[in-house]
């Protein structure tokens, strides 16, 4: 299916579903109205089909007509009702108490959701943590688990972090089909409260954590974080060691501690705005080591984001 999304951001955790995938949870979803949380290309699909639905996605760039740019982790639940919800939270059993209460508040009693949800072999504390969240589900809800039903295309971020580059190994999911009984208590989820600009430039994504300065010159310094590895992060995990300290981050995975953070803002928003890509490379010069397009753009966009 044809998409006008840039390429995945790993600050988003967009695993998109294979469209093997797209087919079988769009058939599930049988009548009326559908919440899409979180899984752009179910939504994309139920669209196509003429169905109703709705989806809610930080990220501002989707392929539907009913979008609601919304953080779930920061907002209330909708005062709405939906038969069907497809949710496809980050893989965190914080994320899931959070993302499956707003869902089922936003929805109703006796609407059925249908939850992605990481395998028993995805980390060492899988299978208590999921025996952990299917407690709290049956205090509110009937639930019935499909082994390894779904998968994902792996993301370039992904596939560029290991050797073969042509690998298309898929990652695969569990489907957990929940029918809300009663409503549970509204969940709270911590988040860092870190600003991020955002920018796109063509299908090309760039994230810069918004801090103090380590200098206050008018040029940049980008720091790798493991030299031997160039400027890629060889991981894709939020619990990864030292990845509190990346500042700057690319669609492709590249990686950086930013001693200036707020100039690099100041010369990715002339870029933006005057295409200037000039200024750019003489104030920032190690960022031409990146995949960064340069300019004429086919499309260009800026946005914040709090995480």
């Amino acid at each position: 299916m044809k998409t006008i999304r840039p390429n995945p951001h790993p600050l988003d955790y967009d695993w998109r579903f294979t469209e093997f995938t797209v087919n079988y949870l769009a058939s599930l979803c049988l009548v009326g109205k559908i919440l899409s949380v979180g899984a752009p290309t179910i939504a994309a699909k139920l669209t196509e089909q003429g169905r109703d639905v709705t989806l809610v996605d930080t990220h501002p760039i989707q392929d539907v007509k009913k979008h609601l740019r919304l953080d779930v982790n920061l907002v209330q639940p909708l005062n709405d009702n939906f038969e069907y919800v497809v949710i496809d939270p980050p893989w965190y059993l914080d994320t899931y108490y959070r993302w499956l209460s707003w869902a089922a508040i936003s929805s109703g009693v006796n609407t059925k959701i249908l939850l992605s949800i990481w395998l028993d072999s995805t980390r060492p504390l899988a299978i208590e943590e999921k025996k952990e969240l299917f407690t709290w589900i049956t205090s509110w809800a009937d639930i019935e688990v499909i082994k390894e039903a779904l998968s994902y295309e792996m993301p370039n971020f992904e596939k560029i972090i290991l050797e073969n580059k042509s690998t298309n190994k898929l990652r695969h999911g569990d489907l957990a089909i929940i029918t809300v009984k009663s409503l549970p208590k509204l969940l709270h989820y911590s988040i860092k409260g870190e600003i991020w600009h955002r920018y796109i430039f063509n299908s090309y994504q760039l994230a810069i954590k918004q801090e103090n300065n380590i200098n206050t010159s008018s040029n940049v310094e980008l720091i790798k974080l493991e030299e031997k590895n160039n400027w890629v992060w060889q991981s894709v995990s939020r619990r990864a060691p030292r990845r509190d300290k990346i500042q700057l981050w690319s669609s492709e995975n590249e990686v950086a501690i930013v001693d200036n953070p707020s100039t690099l803002i100041e010369l990715l928003d002339n870029l933006l705005n005057e295409d200037n890509f000039d200024i750019l490379k003489n104030h920032a010069n190690s960022i031409l080591e990146w995949n960064i397009p340069a300019p004429p753009y086919k499309r260009k966009m800026k946005w914040l984001q709090n995480c």
